[in-house]
């Protein structure tokens, strides 16, 4: 599946309200901007270990992977409160705009 993922480690909710910013503008720009998925396919093909992808790709999900605060297991009620609201609304905004819904993985402290 065409997917682009973000990876974040996060003590509070700042740093994730700027994952889920970065992964909202992204994907909007990729959604949206021809210029900006050439650009991307050229970072990708540009890569140490790049591939080729095509100049109109455009994602089918967007990964966000977090590990959260000192290695607790990520879950609804240890999401931070108002970066579940902010998750939300992104989440809400690719779904119903773009049809590209979010997924959000945990990474396990001792995967680091």
């Amino acid at each position: 599946m065409a997917r682009i993922s973000h990876v974040k480690r996060a003590k509070g909710s700042t740093p994730l309200s700027h994952l889920f910013s970065q992964a909202l503008v992204s994907t909007q720009a990729l959604a949206t901007s021809p210029q900006a998925r050439e650009r991307f396919a050229a970072k990708v093909r540009n890569l140490p270990k790049g591939r080729d992808i095509q100049a109109d790709f455009v994602p089918k999900k967007v990964v966000l992977a977090i590990l959260l605060k000192d290695g607790e297991d990520l879950t609804p009620d240890t999401l931070f409160p108002f970066s579940q609201v902010t998750l939300a609304t992104a989440a809400r905004e690719l779904e119903s705009r773009y049809q590209i819904p979010i997924e959000v993985i945990g990474i396990e402290a001792d995967a680091r």
